[in-house]
C-alpha cells in the first residue's frame, strides 16, 4: 500500500494518519493470517476516511481500503460479498488509479470463479499505466504473470514478472515483494532457467520471513520442498514441507493444506519413515473429506493407498486405491500401487489388467518415465508368477526408455532384475553381462542416491561370488551392508547380511559367517519377515554343517523346512529340503534323505529351476552311493553334470564332479576318478572353497560305503 503512504506524505494530517494506521494494522493482520482482524481494520480505515470530508484524496483512501477488504473476502471464499464491495466502488470511481485497483480486484474475483481474468487484468494495466504508479502497475503485472504461469506460458510469464519486480522495487512495495519475486522464480524454473529461478525462490522465502507473511513463507517453503524432492534431496524436502505445515491451520483445511500433507507423506515414504507417512496421509484424507472436493478427496485417498501399500498393508490400501482410480483421469502411481496391492492380495489377473491400464494412461499422457515404471512393475508381477520371459520382455522395453532419458539409477536397478531372471532361466553368462552393465551405470548415478548403489552392489556381490571373484564380492557385500545401515534400511541390511553370511560360508569362513547370519536372523525376526527368518535359519544349519556339528545343523534345517512349508514357498522349501537331506547323508540316515530329495526334485522340475534340479540330482547320487548302487548314481550324475556345465553352475558342477569321482572309484576306475576330482579341485580353488584344500579318501585307495 505504498500509494497511500505517498498520499500521506503529500496530504498529511491527523485523519489521514489514522487511515494509514488502520491500513497498516490490516496489512499486519493479513501477514499473520488473521482475516477477521484484517477485515475489521479495513472497515475502520473506510470509516475514518469517510469521516474526513473534503480531504483531497479521500476517495483514494476509501477505494484502497475497500479493495483490501475485498481481497480478504476472496481469501475467505466469500465471493458474493467481495463482488458487492467491488461493484459499489466501481460505480463511484473517479480516476484511473481507483479504476486500476477495482478492475484488478474484479479480475481476481473472476479467477476465483474459475473464469479467465485476462480482460480485467489487461484493462487494469491500461489504467495503471495512465497514471504511472509503479506499485499498482507492478501488482497488475504480477497478476498477469501469475495468470500466464497457470496457462503454462512460463516464458511470457517471466517477461511480465521481471517488469513487475522492477516496478515493485522502484515503488518500495514490501507487501508484494515476496509473492512477485517467488512467482518470477517459478516462471524461470519452468522456462529452463533453473539456477536463477532457484535463487529467486530462496530470496522470496527470505523476504516472506522478513516481512512476517505466513502465507508467502508457507507457499515458498512448499514450492522449494517440491523442487528438493524432485531432485532427490529428500531430507531437505521434508524440512521445507514441515515448515510449511507448521505455518498451516489444520482447523481450517484448504486444498493447499491437503496437497502439502500428501507431498509430505510421500517424501516420508521415500525416507523409509513409514509411520509418519501413514499419519500425514490419514490427516490429508480427513481434511479432504471436510473440504468435500471430489478431485482433492481422490488425491488424498490415492496418497493414503500408495503409502499403505508400500507399508505392506495391501488389504487396507485397496479400498482407497480403488476409490482414487474409479474415474478418469487417474494418477499413474495410484494405478501402479493398486495393481501391486491386487497382486499381493492374490488377484493377479486384476493386477495385470490394472498395470495395462497404467501403461495406456502413461502412453496417453506422453509420460515416458511413468510408462517405463508401469512396464517395470508389470514385469515384476509376471516374474512372481514364473513367467520370466514375459517379464524380461517388459523390462527390456522399460530399459530402452530409461536409457533414452538418461535415467541411470532406474536402468541400473532394473538390469539387476533382468540378470536375476536370466539366472533363473539358466542364462548365466548373459546375466553376468547385465550385472556388469549395471555396475558401469553406477558411475552415472547421483552420488547421493545410496539406495540405488546399495541395491546394485548387493546383486553384483551375489553374482561375483558365484563366479569366484571373492575379492570383488567381499567388497561389494560390505559396502552394500554399510549403505543399508546408513539409510536405516533394516530389511536391506537383513537380506544383505544373510547373503554375505552364505558367501562367507562357501569360501571357508564358517565362524564369521555364523555371526553375520545370526545378525540377519535377528533383524528378520524384529521386522516380522517370516520368509527371511526361515532362509536364515536354514543358513545357520549350513554353518553347523561346515563346523561338523551335524546334529545342530539338522535341527536348524528341520525348523526351516517347517517354516517354509507353512509359508508355501516352493523354491525355498526345496532348497531347505536339499540342505536337510545333505545333513542326513552326513549322519548316514540315507532313507529319510532320499525322501526329502525326491520331494525337492519334483518341485525343482515343476518350477524349472536348473540349480535346484542339479543340487537334488547330486544329492540323490550320494544316496545311491550310500546304498552301494553306483549305476543309479551314474544316472543321476550324468544329468547333474550336463546341466551344471550347460548353465555354468560352477559350484554345483564341482560338487557333482566330486560325487562322480567317488562313484568312479567305487567302480574301480581310479584314473577316471582322479580326473574327475582334478576338475572339481580346480573349480573349488577358483571359487575359493575350502574343499579345494582336501584330498579325498577314496583316491588314496579307500572305498567309502
Amino acid at each position: 500500500m505504498k500509494w497511500t503512504e505517498n498520499l500521506l506524505k503529500a496530504n498529511g494530517g491527523d485523519g489521514a494518519r489514522k487511515v494509514q494506521d488502520a491500513l497498516d494494522a490490516g496489512r499486519a493482520a493479513v501477514f499473520a493470517e488473521d482475516e477477521a482482524k484484517a477485515l475489521a481494520q479495513y472497515r475502520r480505515a473506510v470509516e475514518l476516511a469517510t469521516a474526513t470530508p473534503g480531504h483531497a484524496r479521500q476517495r483514494d483512501f476509501i477505494v484502497t481500503a475497500e479493495m483490501a477488504r475485498a481481497s480478504c473476502l476472496l481469501r475467505l471464499g466469500q465471493l458474493d460479498e467481495a463482488e458487492a464491495v467491488i461493484a459499489a466502488q466501481y460505480k463511484t470511481a473517479e480516476n484511473d488509479h481507483q479504476l486500476g485497483q477495482i478492475v484488478l480486484a474484479r479480475g481476481k474475483l473472476t479467477a476465483a470463479r474459475g473464469e479467465s481474468p485476462r480482460a480485467d487484468f489487461e484493462l487494469a494495466l491500461r489504467h495503471a499505466r495512465n497514471v504511472r504508479v509503479d506499485d499498482l502497475e507492478g501488482r497488475v503485472l504480477g497478476a498477469l504473470g501469475e495468470m500466464y504461469l497457470g496457462e503454462a506460458n512460463a516464458s511470457y510469464a517471466a517477461h511480465l514478472l521481471r517488469d513487475a519486480v522492477a516496478k515493485i522495487n522502484a515503488a518500495g512495495d514490501v507487501e508484494q515483494s515476496s509473492r512477485i519475486v517467488g512467482l518470477l522464480g517459478q516462471a524461470l524454473v519452468e522456462s529452463g532457467h533453473e539456477v536463477e529461478g532457484q535463487q529467486l525462490l530462496e530470496r522470496a522465502l527470505n523476504l516472506a520471513k522478513n516481512i512476517g507473511s505466513r502465507r508467502d513463507e508457507r507457499q515458498w517453503s512448499a514450492v522449494l520442498g517440491k523442487r528438493s524432492a524432485r531432485e532427490g534431496r529428500h531430507q531437505e524436502a521434508k524440512q521445507l514441507y514441515g515448515r510449511a505445515l507448521a505455518l498451516s491451520n489444520p482447523d481450517v483445511p484448504t486444498v493447499d493444506y491437503v496437497l502439502l500433507l500428501c507431498d509430505l507423506s510421500r517424501i516420508c515414504l521415500s525416507l523409509h519413515e513409514t509411520g509418519e507417512a501413514i499419519t500425514y496421509a490419514q490427516t490429508a484424507a480427513r481434511a479432504a473429506e471436510k473440504l468435500n472436493v471430489e478431485k482433492v478427496t481422490r488425491m488424498a485417498r490415492g496418497t493414503l493407498g500408495v503409502v499403505l501399500r508400500a507399508a505392506g498393508k495391501h488389504l487396507d490400501a485397496l479400498p482407497h486405491l480403488e476409490a482414487a482410480s474409479a474415474t478418469e483421469p487417474v494418477d499413474i502411481e495410484v494405478l501402479r500401487s493398486l495393481a501391486a496391492a491386487q497382486a499381493n492380495s492374490g488377484a493377479t489377473d486384476a493386477a495385470i489388467r490394472t498395470y495395462q491400464r497404467a501403461i495406456k494412461a502413461a502412453e496417453a499422457a506422453k509420460s515416458p518415465l511413468e510408462l517405463a515404471q508401469a512396464r517395470r512393475d508389470l514385469g515384476l508381477t509376471q516374474a512372481k508368477l514364473g513367467d520370466l520371459l514375459s517379464a524380461i520382455h517388459e523390462w527390456t522395453a522399460a530399459l530402452a526408455i530409461y536409457e533414452e532419458h538418461k535415467a541411470a539409477a532406474q536402468a541400473a536397478r532394473l538390469l539387476c532384475d533382468v540378470a536375476n531372471a536370466r539366472k533363473s532361466l539358466g542364462q548365466y553368462a548373459r546375466a553376468m553381462k547385465d550385472y556388469e552393465e549395471a555396475l558401469v551405470l553406477l558411475n552415472s548415478v547421483d552420488e547421493t542416491d545410496l539406495e540405488s548403489r546399495g541395491l546394485v552392489l548387493s546383486n553384483a556381490a551375489n553374482a561375483y561370488a558365484d563366479v569366484g571373484d571373492v575379492e570383488s564380492a567381499d567388497a561389494f557385500f560390505n559396502e552394500a551392508i554399510t549403505i543399508a545401515d546408513r539409510l536405516g534400511d533394516k530389511i536391506g541390511e537383513s537380506t544383505r547380511s544373510g547373503n554375505y553370511g552364505w558367501f562367507l560360508l562357501h569360501v571357508g569362513r564358517p565362524r564369521r559367517a555364523s555371526s553375520t547370519i545370526e545378525r540377519a536372523l535377528q533383524l528378520s525376526r524384529e521386522l516380522n519377515l517370516p520368509l527371511h527368518s526361515a532362509v536364515q535359519t536354514d543358513n545357520l544349519g549350513l554353518v553347523h554343517d561346515a563346523l561338523g556339528d551335524y546334529a545342530t545343523a539338522l535341527d536348524y534345517h528341520q525348523q526351516a523346512v517347517t517354516l517354509l512349508t507353512e509359508l508355501n514357498e516352493p523354491y525355498w522349501l526345496a532348497t531347505a529340503r536339499i540342505n536337510q537331506a545333505n545333513t542326513l547323508i552326513a549322519l548316514a540316515h540315507i532313507d529319510p534323505a532320499a525322501e526329502l530329495l525326491d520331494l525337492a526334485l519334483t518341485t525343482a522340475r515343476e518350477t524349472e529351476r536348473v540349480e535346484l534340479i542339479t543340487a537334488a540330482l547330486t544329492g540323490l547320487a550320494q544316496v545311491a552311493l550310500g546304498r552301494h548302487d553306483p549305476v543309479l548314481a551314474d544316472t543321476y550324475l550324468h544329468e547333474a553334470i550336463t546341466l551344471a556345465r550347460k548353465n555354468d553352475l560352477r559350484r554345483l558342477l564341482a560338487e557333482a564332479l566330486t560325487a562322480r569321482s567317488r562313484q568312479q572309484a567305487m567302480t574301480d576306475h581310479p584314473a577316471e576318478a582322479a580326473a574327475s576330482w582334478d576338475e572339481a579341485h580346480k573349480l573349488y580353488t577358483m571359487l575359493h572353497m575350502p574343499q579345494g584344500k582336501i584330498q579325498p579318501a577314496w583316491l588314496a585307495g579307500e572305498k567309502r560305503s
